[in-house]
């Protein structure tokens, strides 16, 4: 057996707490036409899927099998394969927190695409516990996904279909934006760590900070960006409207 032997700086985040002015409930809403927070949200999440939905679970599994990293938010472009194990070694363990003049500039990309198919990267038994039955009473299907990187990485601002996303293990903050004109200069294949004094500096941006367990519903159109403050593994739902 190999040991590794990992030393951590550990930088203070403080510049980075900030408080949610997003609307935060204790459980899910009915009403999907304006973005909300739910609170340490237990109950979406069994006790198993949060055991099994760690790094080092994860580790056993894919220990030696290669995945596909990317320069964050850069998708297609320069994506490097490498194992799991080196996945963690390179780009987890040395950014356990956001420091400004050093972070990573990779991340998992959770899905590899072969023959025009997307095939999650996260291995079948654990995403198996991962469930959606929070929200199915709303949707006709939904489909879930999966989010692994470090402390500063995150995705720039985009928009899609609504989500339900739910920090597992780790800490990030979620910055939403109701018009386009707010996130010039800042949207796009650039790093949010390149801009984030920027976007928190933004008064028109809104943002909140997600603790473990805490789960974000954005709605369909809005542009939002992640921003992660610690290693973070998040699992997502994506849902088919009835």
């Amino acid at each position: 057996m190999t040991f590794l032997w990992v030393f951590f700086i550990i930088v203070s985040t403080t510049a980075f707490e900030i408080s949610c002015d997003i609307d935060i409930y204790d459980a899910v809403q009915t009403d999907t036409s304006k973005p909300y927070v739910v609170r340490n949200y237990v109950d979406a999440l069994s006790e198993e899927f949060k055991d099994s939905y760690t790094f080092e679970n994860i580790n056993r599994t894919l220990h030696n099998v290669s995945v596909p990293t990317m320069a964050a938010y850069s998708f297609p472009h320069e994506v490097v394969e490498k194992t799991f194990h080196d996945y963690l070694i390179d780009d987890v363990y040395p950014f356990m927190t956001f420091e400004v003049s050093k972070y990573n500039k990779r991340m998992l990309l959770p899905v590899r695409f072969e023959r025009g198919k997307m095939n999650s990267v996260i291995p079948s038994s654990i995403r198996n516990l991962h469930k959606c039955d929070y929200m199915k009473h709303l949707y006709s299907a939904v489909e879930e996904e999966f989010y692994i990187g470090s402390a500063g990485q995150g995705a720039n601002f985009h928009k899609h279909m609504e989500i339900y996303n739910q920090v597992v293990h780790g800490k990030k903050i979620w910055f939403l934006a109701f018009n386009e004109g707010d996130i010039q200069g800042i949207a796009g294949e650039k790093l949010l760590a390149d801009n984030i004094n920027s976007v928190i500096n933004n008064k028109n941006i809104k943002r909140c900070t997600l603790e473990e367990n805490d789960l974000i519903f954005v709605p369909m159109g809005i542009y939002h960006a992640t921003f992660n403050l610690k290693p973070t593994l998040a699992a997502a739902c994506f849902p088919f409207r009835l």
